[in-house]
C-alpha cells in the first residue's frame, strides 16, 4: 500500500480505530489529516503485526516527532495504546498535551522546571518511577513507547548512547522491542537533520532480549 494511500483522508476518515474513545478518535484524525500527506511509513505491517504488549524503540530528532510518532502507532495499531514516556513539560503545553496524550502517556519529571511553581510541582510527582509505571503498563499487556537516547539527537549520521531504562522494560517484563527509525529524506540533500521535514518511519523486527 502506498504512503498516499495510506494516509488518504478517506481512509484516516473512515479508520474504525475501536480502541479510542470519540474524542481522542476526533483528535487523532485530525492530526493525521493535518500531516499524513507529509508522511512515509515504509514496512508498515511490521507496525499492525508486531505482538502486544510490545516496547516500541524510536530514535528522536526534533520536538515534532513527539506528537506524529504516537499518533502514527495508534493508527496504524486500530486505536490500541501505547503508553509513551514523555517530558512532563507535554502535559501543560497545549494542544500537544492532548496529542501526546491520546495513548495515555507517562511523563518522565527528570528535566527541571525554569519557575519555581512548576519546580514543585515536580518534585511533588518525580518520586515516582516512569519506569516503574510503565512496568506496570506491560504487565497489564499495553505497550509503552520509549525514546531510548533520552532527548533530541542533532548528529545526522549516528545515534545517541542509549539509556538503561530500556534494557531494564525488555528484562524485566519479557516483552519484545520493537526499534522505530524515524529519518528524513531531506538529510541527505542537506547534510544535516532539517529542523522540519517530511518524517520517514521504518519499523524493525520484533527482539525479545
Amino acid at each position: 500500500m502506498s504512503c498516499s494511500s495510506l494516509f488518504s483522508a478517506h481512509r484516516v476518515l473512515s479508520a474504525e480505530l475501536p480502541h479510542l474513545d470519540p474524542v481522542s478518535r476526533r483528535v487523532l484524525r485530525a492530526v493525521l489529516l493535518l500531516w499524513g500527506p507529509w508522511i512515509e511509513v515504509r514496512l508498515g505491517h511490521r507496525l499492525t503485526s508486531a505482538p502486544e504488549p510490545a516496547i516500541f524503540a524510536l530514535s528522536h530528532n526534533n520536538t515534532v516527532e513527539s506528537v506524529l510518532a504516537p499518533a502514527i502507532l495508534l493508527y496504524l495499531r486500530d486505536g490500541r495504546p501505547v503508553r509513551f514516556l514523555i517530558d512532563w513539560m507535554y502535559l501543560h503545553l497545549p494542544p500537544m498535551c492532548w496529542i501526546t496524550g491520546l495513548g495515555g502517556c507517562i511523563p518522565v519529571f527528570t528535566k527541571p522546571a525554569k519557575f519555581r511553581l512548576r519546580e514543585r510541582f515536580r518534585l511533588r510527582h518525580r518520586r515516582r518511577s516512569p519506569l516503574v509505571a510503565a512496568l506496570e503498563r506491560l504487565e497489564a499487556g499495553e505497550s509503552v513507547g520509549i525514546f531510548p537516547e533520552g532527548t533530541r539527537n542533532r548528529d545526522s549520521h549516528e545515534l545517541l548512547a542509549g539509556r538503561r531504562g530500556i534494557g531494564r522494560l525488555a528484562l524485566s517484563s519479557g516483552a519484545p522491542v520493537v526499534p522505530v527509525g524515524l529519518d528524513y529524506p531531506a538529510r541527505q540533500r542537506l547534510g544535516r537533520l532539517p529542523p522540519l521535514g517530511r518524517p520517514r518511519l521504518i519499523p524493525g523486527l520484533p527482539r525479545t532480549l
